[in-house]
């Protein structure tokens, strides 16, 4: 039961890990874009 939760919680954090990256580097990339 533990390595399930486990395996969940890294799952959950790995994804908001990949999301933060993402949305950071939307952010960093769209101001530049519109800006052209």
């Amino acid at each position: 039961m533990s390595w399930l939760f486990a395996q969940v919680w890294f799952l959950l954090l790995a994804a908001f890990a990949a999301g933060s990256a993402a949305a950071w580097l939307a952010y960093r990339i769209a101001p530049s874009r519109n800006a052209r």
